[in-house]
Parts: C-alpha cells; sequence; structure tokens
C-alpha cells in the first residue's frame, strides 16, 4: 500500500468517524428537525458520504490528481460541519457545558467548511480531466478561488450577531460570536 493510498484511506476513515459520531449525536439527544433544515441535513450527510468515497477512490487510485484530493476535502469537510453542528447543539443547547470546547468547535469547524466549500467548485472545473489546470492562466483562477473562500471562512468567523448552526439554522445557539466585530468598528 502507498503512502497515497494510505493518506485518502486514512482521511477518508476521519470523515467517516466524524460523520458517524454527528449521526449518533443527532439521534442520542433529539432536538426535532424542522421541515426547512431536514433537506440540507440530508444534503450534508450525502456530500459527506459521496464527495468522500469517491474522493478516497480517485485519490487512492492516482494520488497525482488533484481531483480526488479535493473531493476528499469536501467530504471531509461536510462531514466536520455535521459534527460540529451535532457537537454545538448538544454541549451548548440539550446540556450546556457537558462536552468540552463547546463554542471552539461551533466557531473553528464551520469555518473550515467555509474554505473548502466555495473553493471547491472552481478549484475543480479549472483542473478537469487530468487533474492539473490545462494552461498557465488557470492559475490564476485557482489562486482566485483559494483566496474568496480564505475570504469567506474569515467573514463567518468575524461576523457579528447571533450565532445559529449552520446546517439546522432553526436551532438558535443562544451564544453571541464572541469574535464578531461590526462593520466599521475599530479593533484594539
Amino acid at each position: 500500500m502507498t503512502r497515497g493510498t494510505l493518506l485518502a484511506l486514512s482521511i477518508a476513515g476521519i470523515g467517516a468517524a466524524l460523520l458517524g459520531s454527528g449521526l449518533i449525536l443527532l439521534l442520542v439527544y433529539p432536538i426535532s428537525i424542522a421541515p426547512g433544515d431536514g433537506p440540507w441535513l440530508i444534503a450534508q450527510v450525502c456530500f459527506a458520504l459521496g464527495y468522500g468515497t469517491f474522493g478516497a477512490f480517485l485519490a487512492a487510485r492516482r494520488p497525482g490528481n488533484s481531483i480526488g484530493w479535493l473531493c476528499l476535502a469536501t467530504g471531509l469537510a461536510s462531514a466536520a460541519l455535521v459534527f460540529s453542528e451535532e457537537y454545538a447543539i448538544r454541549g451548548i443547547v440539550v446540556a450546556p457545558g457537558s462536552l468540552p470546547a463547546g463554542l471552539a468547535v461551533t466557531m473553528v469547524l464551520p469555518g473550515l467548511a467555509a474554505l473548502v466549500w466555495p473553493s471547491f467548485i472552481y478549484m475543480i472545473v479549472a483542473v478537469y480531466p487530468t487533474g492539473r489546470p490545462s494552461a498557465r492562466r488557470w492559475w490564476s483562477a485557482i489562486w482566485a478561488a483559494a483566496a474568496f473562500g480564505l475570504l469567506f471562512a474569515l467573514s463567518n468567523l468575524l461576523a457579528p450577531g447571533p450565532l445559529s448552526a449552520p446546517i439546522r439554522q432553526s436551532v438558535a445557539l443562544h451564544l453571541s460570536n464572541p469574535f464578531g466585530t461590526p462593520l466599521g468598528a475599530t479593533v484594539t
């Protein structure tokens, strides 16, 4: 087994563990799912399973092809988003303080997903079908997609106001964003 195959399968295993843990938290400590939130939750689970499985298969077979790694990163981010949301709901809403670092998990993992998701679509188009850009000019699109994803993640992290669950938006976490900065405010 090569290093690339082992790494791809390890990342897929971490994604599966995060997704499984999130679903266990959902089933053990349920908060009713609002009708508008159900499709988003199902979509994230399908994204985690579909992209993670396809990415693991492609990255294990062809480690030099970046499409597999991008799909694997998207599956991992979706699984992390499901886990972080259910972790936050359990640790902040259902039984406050019962899980360590509930606020940190609430802040960090959705930011990671925000970093991967917007960038993924642009990068996959830029490197399709060989896993490498077809021309030098596509590198600027890849860098722009990475910069956009980073700015999107930072905007999520610094957005002022109350926090809500990213997928199940009807669940209020009853917390204000500790990193939130009002637009135009001076940072000291």
